[in-house]
């Protein structure tokens, strides 16, 4: 068994013979496991920012195929 950052341990674990298996570890009330991932762009830029947030809106399906095809564990999002 290993502790291992989720994007990290799913790539490399899908590369092992035999590969081996992720299970994310659940966050409990003081210790958190999981957390959001996020982009930014420079203050001021409010074009750009919207241009990757649209990006992100619509390629969604597509970026999540890119995660799972890397195995990286995902997990529901939850409002803040």
């Amino acid at each position: 068994m290993a502790v291992v950052w989720g994007p990290i341990a799913g790539y490399y674990a899908r590369r092992t013979s035999p590969p081996m298996r992720v299970i994310p570890i659940s966050s409990e009330p003081d210790v958190r496991f999981d957390y959001a991932m996020a982009m930014g762009v420079r203050f001021g830029e409010a074009e750009w920012k919207k241009q990757v947030e649209r990006f992100i809106t619509e390629q969604h399906d597509a970026i999540d195929d890119v995660l799972r095809s890397f195995n990286v564990p995902l997990l529901p999002l939850t409002p803040p």
